[in-house]
């Protein structure tokens, strides 16, 4: 049985469009029907998500959390459409006609490449596509994980010797999933130097000389069942200050395929490069 929480304000007339239903596209969906608006998500993949579906893997975010909340903010009347791309299978004038107001939350799904000598090269992914094309299978497979062959569909680093570039969030997405896949080996390199040794974390001297950050090894129960504020409490107080300052890899120690992980971009007008 679901439980809605009764915090929907006073109906409006208003029927309002979402384009994308990533992380803010359902937070602002969420947030415009609490407000008494008719709101409508549109996605152009084939499930609702976005980031949270493809980019992250099940590794670090089972999709039951999503299809959860999904059901709930149906049950509060929002309408969600897959398979829309909007701008071509929809266009803006019709959007504009059917809709008093559209927020566009379409993400940055554009990345960032390295300008570099042998870029153009064979087995050089960008993180994304390798994250998503293995997240798909793996959702397509019915949860399982799909048999590695020529046409399965989706990058492999099975048996590979793989590279990470970016020590980020991505970069250790892309390192746990060439891990779970039984890559060859796997070397991870971050723009920034080692953080410093603090607490009870491995000294610098302990590290595997591919791995230049943190392993944590503070074991957790991670049940689906257990609230997530027991959870916080179990962690060490050092750290949640060094998950704020430093980029960290959770526990893989061996290493991976070229893979560019760095920050994605959105190009806007009056956009300065950083």
């Amino acid at each position: 049985m679901l439980h809605t929480s009764g915090l929907r304000g006073e109906k409006t007339d208003k029927r309002v469009a979402v384009v994308g239903s990533g992380p803010a596209g359902l937070a602002c969906a969420h947030q415009l029907n609490r407000a008494g608006h008719a709101v409508t998500v549109f996605e152009r993949a084939d499930r609702i998500g976005g980031l949270l579906r493809y980019g992250i893997p099940d590794f670090k975010m089972e999709k039951w959390v999503i299809d959860r909340r999904l059901k709930l903010m149906e049950a509060e009347g929002i309408v969600f459409k897959t398979g829309v791309h909007v701008g071509h299978d929809v266009d803006a004038d019709r959007l504009r006609s059917e809709f008093d107001a559209i927020v566009l939350a379409g993400g940055a799904t554009k990345p960032r490449d390295l300008p570099i000598p042998g870029r153009d090269l064979d087995g050089v992914h960008f993180a994304m596509d390798f994250l998503q094309s293995n997240t798909m299978a793996l959702l397509d497979s019915g949860g399982t994980i799909p048999s590695i062959s020529v046409n399965a569909g989706f990058i492999s680093a099975a048996g590979r010797k793989v590279i990470v570039i970016g020590g980020g969030d991505t970069g250790s997405d892309c390192t746990g999933t060439s891990n779970r896949q039984g890559c060859a080996s796997l070397t991870q390199f971050e723009l920034f130097p080692i953080p410093p040794d603090v607490g009870k974390f491995p000294r610098a001297d302990q590290r595997p000389a591919n791995s230049p950050h943190f392993l944590i090894r503070i074991p957790l129960p991670m049940h689906r069942h257990v609230p997530a504020r027991s959870l916080r409490t179990q962690r060490h107080p050092a750290q949640n200050r060094l998950n704020r300052r430093c980029r960290m890899t959770r526990k893989f120690t061996r290493t991976f395929q070229i893979v560019a992980a760095q920050n994605h971009r959105v190009s806007l007008p009056g956009n300065r490069p950083r």
